[in-house]
């Protein structure tokens, strides 16, 4: 498979389903946005868990043993990918 497959399989966190298990590939923000995210342990390559999308609301993740909770703007501008299995 190339990059340009590979791009296809990210999306938004916001449209992850809770149980998944993800990685962030991406974060399309600014530096207010980056900073926060890297206070919380949410920067590239994390593996994330996603605990509650209920697709209105705040998300609930979780990043190195810590419960994360990410408002739905800033979970579209985090990029991810599911882990199979």
């Amino acid at each position: 498979m190339d990059m340009t497959d590979k791009k296809t399989r990210y999306r938004p966190l916001s449209e992850v389903p809770t149980g998944a298990r993800i990685v962030v590939r991406r974060v399309d923000g600014g530096r207010g946005l980056l900073s926060r995210l890297a206070a919380l342990g949410l920067v590239v390559g994390s593996d994330l868990d996603v605990l509650q999308n209920s697709q209105d609301g705040p998300m609930l993740v979780r990043a190195h043993n810590t419960r994360v909770a990410l408002g739905r703007n800033e979970a579209k501008k985090v990029l991810v990918e599911e882990l199979d299995g």
